[in-house]
């Protein structure tokens, strides 16, 4: 196998058991155990609930695909300054993305003042949409 990059930081595996239903869903949870591939497929990863007794504790070293997202993301400020809403912006989808697992690198962060043109969705509306079908 050739030669392969190291992560400074330890990246979390995430859990890979299938979700029925519809779409390609996945557990998507912290991976604990290792259950190795056969053929062409490589190593699978599953957390504490999905781990077979036959699965392994993942080892330092182990190999995994490190993906890459290169996102905008858009967030209402929690008070009209600037400084303030960007810093709790950045905090806000930290928390969140750290509870994946995922490495955040904040590359740059900015405001503007903008007006809704239409009702901005409900609590309940954007819960609602975000269920796993």
């Amino acid at each position: 196998m050739p030669e392969l990059p190291s992560t400074l930081v330890p990246v979390p595996l995430r859990c890979c058991e299938m979700r029925r239903g519809a779409g390609i869903r996945f557990c998507g949870e912290i991976a604990s155990h290792v259950r190795p591939g056969t053929g062409l497929r490589g190593d699978l990863f599953f957390c504490e609930l999905h781990a077979l007794p036959s699965d392994k504790a993942i080892p330092v070293g182990q190999v995994f695909e490190l993906v890459r997202l290169e996102i905008v993301v858009e967030l209402a400020g929690v008070t009209p300054g600037a400084a303030v809403s960007r810093s709790e912006a950045v905090a806000a989808v930290e928390r969140a993305l750290n509870r994946m697992g995922a490495l955040v690198d904040v590359a740059s962060v900015s405001s503007r003042q903008v007006r809704n043109v239409v009702h901005p969705p409900t609590r309940d509306e954007i819960r609602q949409s975000a269920v796993p079908r």
